[in-house]
This record gives C-alpha cells, structure tokens and sequence, in this order.
C-alpha cells in the first residue's frame, strides 16, 4: 500500500468517525430533549393529581381504597392457581 493510499484511508475513516460523532451527538441532543419533555409531563401529573386530592379528599382515598382491593384480590387469585402448581411440583401430598 502506497503513502497515498494510505492518506487516503485515513481521510476515508476521519470522515467516517466524524460522521459517526455527529449522529451521536444529534441523539444524544435529541434524547436529553426527550428525557426533559417527560420529566416536565410527570411533575405536571403530579401537580394535576395534588390538586385533585386536595379538591376531592374523600373521592382519592375511596379510588385508593378500590385500587388496592382489586389489586389484592388478583394477587389472592394468582396465589390460589401458583400454590397447587408448586406444591405438585414438589411432591406435596396436599395437591
């Protein structure tokens, strides 16, 4: 390979590498962008969901209140069709 060829590569691989840069710099602007706008979203729902709560005090504990019964009662029913699976698995004799 010649002196020239070589400048050649060279040059081929410093425009590669700058290009490379550039596409990383541009999403990495375009990631702190995005990690901006849903930073703002999520404090504008947490200032809208404080609102509520100070507005309908009784209406936020009666929703906490459903939420956890439903999520209580799917973790009782998952619990219900996991344990006999687990206990035939391990040679219990009350499955």
């Amino acid at each position: 390979m010649s002196g020239h060829e070589v400048a050649l590569a060279i040059g081929d691989a410093q425009e590669r590498v700058g290009a490379t840069l550039d596409d990383l710099r541009t999403r990495a602007r375009e990631g702190r962008r995005a990690v901006r706008r849903a930073q703002y979203a999520v404090e504008d729902a947490g200032a809208t969901l404080a609102l509520r709560v100070r507005r309908r005090p009784l209406s936020a504990v009666a929703v906490s209140l459903a939420v956890g019964v439903l999520v209580g009662g799917l973790i009782g029913v998952v619990g219900m069709c996991v344990a006999p699976r687990r206990r035939a698995a391990d040679g219990d004799p009350r499955s």
